[in-house]
């Protein structure tokens, strides 16, 4: 691995993934990217438009699969592993975090929280925990700054709301990493500004490892690590440290 390593565990590999695309032509869009991700760390990823930035964010969490490489979970290889177990790394060990929300706008805010929920432990299993379920959601929503907006559905939310809520809902089942795909890119710059604090000081207080894909660089720069993807690979280093301010509500 050549990027530069911070301090930590590995808990997250890449080992020369390719991703290619088939559109009448092979279009390469990943040409062997490897990277170490450890335990508590914050790290940014940079690119120009069309770079392949999201698609390796979603290689990292399964959501898509690499032509040729692999990816590594604690030491086991998971791209190649069947559904059921790709889809348990997917519900508990990652959390995503996506420029457009993905909210099920039939729901409100409380139920799209607590659908990872719904999904993971089944409706008999989840109605014998609801009670519980349901505080841990509130809490969550809580610490977002939305308690006031739990039976409100998306189309009533703003879209810094809307992330807000697509945060807590990351968080519900206690994830060990957050994969973050532009979470300010459908903001304007003030909101932005605040979901990223929000999003580093959830990463502190829960020792979460948050890997940021964004094409803001002067965002990228206050991570641990801020790397580049150029040509189909990764590149960048260490970068310094920076003040974090306290969260602002909106």
């Amino acid at each position: 691995m050549s990027n530069v390593r911070v301090h930590g565990e590995v808990i997250l590999r890449a080992e020369n993934v390719h991703r290619v695309f088939y559109k009448g032509s092979e279009v390469p869009v990943l040409r062997g990217v490897n990277l170490d991700v450890n335990a508590g760390e914050f790290l940014s990823i940079v690119g120009s438009s069309g770079s392949g930035k999201t698609t390796f964010l979603h290689i990292l969490g399964t959501l898509d699969k690499p032509t040729e490489g692999a990816v590594y979970w604690r030491g086991d290889r998971i791209d190649n592993q069947p559904p059921r177990v790709k889809d348990k790394y997917r519900n508990q060990s990652v959390g995503f975090v996506f420029q457009f929300y993905h909210l099920l706008p039939e729901l409100s805010t409380l139920e799209n929280v607590l659908l990872p929920k719904m999904i993971d432990l089944g409706p008999i299993q989840f109605w014998r925990n609801k009670s519980k379920l349901t505080q841990q959601a509130k809490d969550l929503l809580a610490r977002v700054g939305l308690a006031h907006r739990l039976h409100h559905r998306p189309s009533e939310l703003s879209g810094g709301e809307m992330q807000r809520t697509a945060i807590a809902r990351s968080l519900i089942s206690e994830p060990e990493v957050l994969l973050a795909d532009e979470p300010t890119g459908n903001l304007d710059a003030e909101t932005g500004q605040k979901i990223f604090v929000l999003l580093d000081e959830i990463r502190r207080e829960a020792n979460l490892t948050l890997i940021l894909v964004t094409h803001d660089v002067s965002l990228a720069q206050r991570a641990d690590r801020m790397l580049r993807l150029t040509q189909g690979v990764l590149a960048g280093s260490a970068t310094e440290s920076w003040p974090r301010p306290s969260i602002v509500a909106s």
